[in-house]
């Protein structure tokens, strides 16, 4: 049978281990493919790229029946399968796992299998659930008519969505699955990962126990990538193809009323929302740092053309990507809404509005990454917008008069100032609340 995977993710079947041997995970390779329950044939197949001989007999488990084995010592060339043979004594509701050695109820001896028939709990199946092995006890495979077997078609044997029934291909299992990952160098502490196939652009991510894969590298166009290892810790690595673009939807939500604020001039309103995409190295504002003249300007009275035209610097030189530019909210609880298309090479958002009149105040975002700790785009998300300080003007009041800050002070968070509770909450003793709110939400992928 053709196995064939929509999965964008491609895993390695390398480890590090010792000093400096790279080896395979020889039986984590070993799956079962395929079950025929009217005849109790089982397929068998060596899913790696390197040779696995059996150290010792692999147990098959059926409802509690251990009488068939992989014998020790049977040697499975890559891409190779072999047939054995069981008596399923129930057809229609019955699981099937394959063990590394003879230890049944040991989640970690057990390697992989199925579980058919809509019965909640059959035979090893809470020991494959625990092991991570199968979705959950309630999980299964339609049961096949007879004559029919039930075949792997999925990216991995361990979800009740990958299998299917279908007609007997015993003995043709090809695994389609792109492996990224092509050679892995070691030398003085030190990994050299190669690839070949897929789209760029790339990411890498590694994982100690084939659970959870964390971002190890940024955005790659290459097919190599050098990184330090602890030679002695497991250590998996998997390259994903990432998308390289990604289309929001961004709400600016304004809370400023008197439903939260007890102050509220009567000509409030936000400014010129002005802000960008970019990569790490840029920002229009960094909170506990000064702002710069340009930011000055916006903070101080609303004017954007300074900003603008960095942004429009920080783009003509490759460190921004995306400049956004939208009117501002006068309207009491008023909202903006717009779209903007991301690329994966500025990932990070930076937007920032005045409130007018104000001294130097100002709401907005500082370098917030849209893709999330596993790699990938964030889908929808609400961020709660506090209000800074700009720290280039000394007034309290809201229609003060100029009084410039000499010297300038860091920008930082007006709930952390006296000002705030005299400002915007007549000396109540009260927590700062967001003066705004910032909805995203992907919309390229509805």
């Amino acid at each position: 049978m053709n196995f064939q995977t929509t999965s964008r993710l491609l895993i390695s079947a390398f480890t590090l281990v010792g000093t400096s041997m790279l080896v395979a995970q020889d039986l984590e390779n070993l799956w079962i493919t395929e079950v025929t329950p009217s005849t109790g044939a089982i397929e068998v197949t060596n899913v790696g790229r390197e040779a696995i001989t059996t150290p010792s007999a692999l147990p098959f488990c059926h409802r509690f029946n251990y009488a068939t084995s992989v014998p020790a010592n049977t040697t499975f060339e890559p891409g190779q399968s072999r047939i054995y043979t069981v008596s399923f004594s129930n057809q229609t509701e019955s699981d099937l796992w394959i063990y590394s050695r003879r230890s049944f109820g040991s989640s970690e001896a057990l390697l992989n299998g199925l579980k058919w028939g809509s019965a909640t709990s059959i035979g090893r199946t809470g020991v494959a659930v625990n092991g991570n092995n199968w979705d959950t006890p309630s999980s299964f495979v339609p049961t096949p008519v007879d004559g029919q077997s039930i075949l792997l078609t999925g990216p991995d044997p361990f979800s009740a969505t990958n299998w299917t029934t279908g007609t007997p291909d015993l003995g043709n299992f090809v695994r389609n699955v792109p492996e990224l990952i092509t050679e892995i160098e070691i030398s003085d502490g030190q990994a050299t990962l190669s690839w070949s196939g897929g789209l760029p652009p790339y990411q890498v991510l590694s994982s100690p126990d084939l659970q959870t894969f964390l971002p190890i590298s940024g955005v790659l166009e290459g097919t190599n990538l050098t990184l330090p290892v602890t030679l002695g810790e497991p250590q998996f690595f998997r390259v994903q193809e990432i998308e390289p673009t990604a289309t929001f939807e961004f709400t600016l939500q304004s809370s400023w009323s008197s439903l939260a604020f007890s102050n509220v001039p009567l000509d409030r309103s936000f400014s010129t929302l002005v802000g960008a995409t970019h990569d790490q190295s840029f920002s229009i504002w960094n909170e506990g740092e000064m702002a710069s003249s340009a930011f000055a300007q916006l903070a101080n009275n609303g004017a954007s053309g300074s900003v603008v035209s960095l942004i429009t610097s920080a783009i003509s030189n490759g460190s921004a990507d995306v400049l956004i530019e939208e009117i501002g909210i006068s309207e009491e609880l008023g909202s903006r809404t717009f779209q903007v298309t991301v690329n994966r090479s500025h990932p990070y958002l930076s937007l920032a509005t005045s409130l007018q009149p104000s001294p130097d105040w100002f709401t907005g975002l500082s370098t917030f990454n849209l893709v999330d700790s596993t790699g990938n785009w964030i889908q929808s998300l609400e961020v709660a917008l506090e209000i800074y300080d700009g720290g280039v003007d000394s007034g309290i009041i809201f229609n003060t008069p100029d009084l410039p800050s000499l010297p300038s002070e860091a920008i930082a968070l007006l709930g952390d100032n006296p000002n705030f509770l005299a400002s915007f909450l007549l000396g109540l003793d009260a927590e700062a609340p967001p003066i705004a709110a910032l909805r995203v939400s992907r919309v390229d992928n509805q």
